[in-house]
């Protein structure tokens, strides 16, 4: 995994986190979460593969992480569910703070949503760096891949191979050799892009 100068967190995050009282935690619970973000995506109208956008990936996405033995990481469950809100939905990071989610969660939400770019693969490459800088955001994002490579190798085929295409970037921007936490993880999605390396 390589090192990248640190991202600087966009300024309606910074305001929202200096609004925050100083003892502020969050306090929303899994199955909160869970109902909130997929209000969210269904207030937009936001669908996946023909079904509600929640129960057909963001739940997948978190099925990951369970499947992968992280099913007691609730900061990283309820960013499974949360993920796509910064860049899918209309919702603020203010509006995440008033609905009780942490401040970690928060800016591990805004890790996962996309740079901005020219068109998909150029937002991605920008993103991945930011990813990078915290392990949360990297298992989270690798949750996702593995949500999207699942469902698009069945029902959309060019996304699958778009998806292959650009594993081996994605992998040089997160994969970390000495982290044997991820070692089944980075295994399963290198079986399922084809990666050889």
């Amino acid at each position: 995994m390589k090192t990248h100068k640190p991202f600087p967190m966009p300024p309606e995050l910074l305001a929202a986190l200096a609004e925050l009282p100083s003892d502020y935690k969050g306090d929303i619970t899994l199955a909160e979460a869970r109902r909130w973000a997929h209000a969210a995506h269904a207030e937009v109208g936001q669908t996946y593969n023909g079904k509600p956008y929640g129960e057909a990936h963001l739940d997948a996405v978190e099925q990951a992480a369970i499947d992968w033995g992280f099913g007691d990481d609730l900061v990283l469950r309820i960013l499974c569910q949360v993920h796509d809100v910064g860049e899918d939905t209309l919702k603020t990071w203010a509006d995440m703070f008033r609905a009780g989610f942490s401040a970690r969660v928060v800016i591990l939400a805004w890790r996962l949503t996309d740079e901005d770019g020219i068109d998909h693969g150029a937002k991605k490459t920008a993103t991945l760096p930011k990813v990078a800088e915290d392990w949360h955001s990297i298992v989270g994002k690798m949750c996702d891949r593995r949500a999207n490579g699942r469902s698009s190798r069945v029902n959309a085929p060019s996304k699958y191979h778009r998806y292959c295409k650009q594993y081996p970037e994605f992998r040089a921007h997160l994969y970390d050799p000495n982290d044997k936490r991820l070692a089944h993880c980075w295994a399963e999605l290198d079986e399922l892009f084809g990666y050889v390396g």
